[in-house]
């Protein structure tokens, strides 16, 4: 007799019904894991690190040079390094913290001035040059290290990439003000050579990245995500 009236009263009642489907619904939803959020642009990796390999071969290739062509050359690989990580801020916004992607496009534009400088010729010293390159590398690699702890959280093979880039980077910036010797004889190669170094690590990181966030839906499909 309680069944054909809880029946009876179900069919009295459809919208309590469905009212009951939607929150089950909204439950099942809300309890499913989502996508991993944060995911670095590998891209963006690979495009400084090949800028940075590019701008190290010329500098390798041009070995007589003076003050003003070697400001030109800086300026130019920091015009395209700006303008990239201003890019990458305003295209890449997705899974990003705010702050890693104001400071992404602060570095671009700070490096899009320094360059403005170096290429109007204002930069009139090989000092100023050092100080621009070891600038330029330390906040490199402090962005690779924001991106690794906020933007691949839950990424371990991604920020395990990202932290290897950050830490290079901050490197050759201390080593840059360390320098000994602040002739072009002796600037020159070192910036060379660490452009093509970290340039390497870049392009290294980026098939990484890209690799493991190609894993990482795979992983979330096996595990029923």
């Amino acid at each position: 007799m309680s069944g054909s009236n809880g029946a009876k009263s179900a069919q009295e009642d459809p919208l309590a019904v469905g009212g009951a489907g939607v929150a089950a619904g909204y439950v099942a939803v809300a309890s499913r894991p989502g996508p991993a959020t944060g995911r670095a642009p590998w891209w963006l990796s690979l495009t400084l690190g090949l800028l940075a390999l590019a701008f190290g071969f010329v500098l390798l290739s041009w070995p007589l040079l003076d003050v003003v062509a070697f400001q030109m050359l800086v300026g130019v690989w920091l015009l395209g390094d700006g303008f990239t990580r201003v890019a990458g801020a305003l295209l890449v916004r997705e899974g990003r913290g705010a702050g890693e992607t104001i400071f992404s496009a602060l570095v671009g534009v700070l490096l899009i001035v320094t360059a403005a400088l170096c290429l109007r010729g204002l930069v009139t010293t090989l000092v100023l040059v050092v100080v621009f390159l070891s600038l330029k590398w330390l906040l490199t690699g402090f962005g690779d290290l924001m991106a690794a702890m906020t933007s691949v959280a839950g990424h371990p093979r991604g920020r395990g990439w990202l932290i290897t880039s950050g830490l290079v980077a901050v490197a050759v910036g201390v080593g840059f003000l360390l320098l000994p010797e602040l002739s072009l004889a002796g600037v020159e190669p070192v910036t060379a050579f660490s452009s093509i170094g970290v340039g390497l690590v870049q392009v290294v990181v980026a098939f990484g990245l890209r690799a493991a966030q190609a894993r990482t839906p795979a992983a979330e499909v096996a595990s029923g995500g």
